[in-house]
Order: structure tokens, then sequence, then C-alpha cells
């Protein structure tokens, strides 16, 4: 992926330097093509993407199959990045309680070296947070240099849940000029500038909105509640919040995603009714965005490749 270009130039004494510009990049080499890419333009519309898998779309065993064929490779990319130590790519997962996040989560990272990833889950922000900008909290999770970063919620929170409900904002302490309905546009607008700093310095990012039906989830929180295992996912606030504000939840899920799909951090919105699928789609698209990033593993200079032969050939007198 080419963010920079270099210009030659020289000083008032002679001396020559190369001045490196960002420029950038191509669209096509910062996201995935997916049929469940959100449009740049701004005409997204939530109700018009489906829950379901498209017709025709592999059953959960095909799809558990090919996902696990993909991951091979998406465990070879990630192996890759790491030792190129340029790029670290951030997956930025939402979607409404019971979604499936932190399931996508284990089924992406299955083939991936645990010292190469890192997962951060973003849950209401503590007192130190809410003394800060509301993007303080992303810069930690982001992926750093050869590292890919799963966010479990993120950033988005603060245009989704927030402007579900409104009031959280007092407890940010707002100035008086950050009140009012535009403080969403300005948000937005924050959002797309700091994605954007952050893939010209090697820090893509992709967002997914995991689109889970009313009822789906409804079954899903009923499993939950009735299996002991799950005790601790309860929380009988979380189930009236879905069930109360469901339509606010979709509008602002839709305003966030119309919004912030972007070349440079794109969304997608998957069909997450069925899991399997829903993870096998959210693998093509970690796949082809690595692909794009295309890491290389490092080559060593001529004198490193002797330097190399030379402690082999010494290896070998112990044998």
């Amino acid at each position: 992926m080419k963010s920079s270009q270099s210009t030659q130039f020289i000083d008032q004494r002679g001396r020559q330097f190369e001045l490196l510009t960002l420029t950038a990049p191509d669209p096509s080499a910062c996201f995935a093509d997916s049929p469940f890419l959100v449009p740049f333009d701004g005409s997204f519309n939530i109700s018009k993407y489906s829950t379901k898998p498209p017709k025709g779309a592999p059953g959960e065993r095909d799809s558990r199959s090919a996902r696990k064929e993909i991951c091979k490779g998406i465990g070879e990319f990630q192996d890759a990045l790491y030792a190129e130590d340029k790029t670290g790519l951030t997956v930025a997962l939402q979607g409404m309680d019971a979604a499936g996040k932190g399931g996508l989560i284990r089924r992406l990272t299955e083939r991936i070296t645990a010292g190469g990833c890192r997962v951060t889950p973003f849950k209401a922000p503590n007192d130190l947070e809410l003394d800060q900008d509301f993007m303080r909290r992303l810069w930690p999770a982001v992926a750093t240099r050869g590292m890919l970063a799963f966010l479990d919620r993120s950033h988005l929170e603060e245009v989704l849940v927030v402007r579900v409900h409104p009031e959280f904002l007092k407890g940010q302490r707002l100035p008086h000029l950050l009140k009012g309905e535009e403080i969403w546009n300005q948000r937005f607008k924050a959002i797309r500038d700091i994605e954007w700093h952050l893939a010209h310095q090697g820090f893509p990012m992709v967002k997914i909105w995991l689109h889970v039906s009313k009822e789906e989830q409804a079954k899903r929180l009923i499993d939950r509640a009735q299996e002991s295992k799950k005790n601790y996912k309860y929380s009988e606030r979380d189930i009236s919040e879905t069930m109360d504000h469901w339509d606010e939840y979709q509008f602002a899920a839709q305003e966030a995603l119309r919004n912030l799909s972007t070349p440079w951090a794109p969304c997608y919105c998957i069909p997450a009714d069925q899991k399997e699928f829903a993870a096998l789609s959210v693998a093509e698209i970690l796949y082809g965005t690595l692909k794009a990033i295309d890491p290389q593993y490092p080559s060593l200079s001529p004198e490193e490749a002797e330097g190399k032969k030379r402690l082999i050939e010494r290896l070998r007198t112990r044998l």
C-alpha cells in the first residue's frame, strides 16, 4: 500500500536530501471488496440490509469449513505483518447486544499467533476517561506496527449509545459550543479525520457492524439467560435497554455507518443472524484487507546473508 512519495532537493550548501511527502493511498488498496461494504456516498439505509445470509449463501457447515481455510491465510498474513513491523491493522466490531462480537473474535483468531494480536473491550468510560477527549480511549487500543487489534465495541460508542442516551453527555462536561444536535456531525468529522490520520501513518482500520434481527437477538438473550455458564453475561438492564430502544439504536447505527464509511476506514454491514456465515464474511474482509496491505518478510542485506552463512557453518561443527 503506497502512502508516500519521495522528492529530491538540494539545500543552499549543495547537500542532497530526500523529502518524504504523504499522499492519499489508492482507495482500492485500502479496503476489501465485499457485497456488505457500506457505500462512501452517504446513501446507506440500514433497513435495506438483510440480517440473514443472501440467497445461495453456504450453510452453517460449509461456512465454517470455508472460514477455517481463510483463517489459515489470515494467519500467514498476520505472521508476515508481525515480521515486517510496518503496519498495524485494527478491526472495530460493533453490534447490538448478543450480536456475536466475542464469538466472532474467537473464530477469526484461531490461526493467529497470540503475540501478534490484541483484543480490547470498550466498556462504560471511567472517571479518568470522562475527564479526557471522547476519542482518547481509542489511542491505546489501536494496533501498533506489526500487530492485529480487535476492538470489542469501539470509539463508535460515542455516536451510538451516547446518541441514544444524550444524557450521558452531562458526564463528559463539554464546553457550551459542543452541545446541541450539531455535536453528532462534529463527532463524525473528528472520527473521520483521526481515522484518516491513522491510515496515513500506517494504521488502517476496518469497522464491522454485526446486523442482527430483533427476533434473533431475543432468541440469543433467552438462551443466555437460561444457560448457567453465561450468567456472567446476564444483565436485566441491558436486556431492557435493547427492548426499549431498538429503533433508536438502529437509527444511530445507520447514521454512524452512513457518515463514517470511508476508503481509508470502511464500514461493513454484515448479516449476523447466522453466526458462521457472519464469521465467514468478516474473515473474507480481513483476508482481503491484509492482502491489500501486502506485508512482506524482511530480506537480508548481502553482508547479513554472508554472516548468516558463516554462522550456520559454525553451528554445524557442533553436530
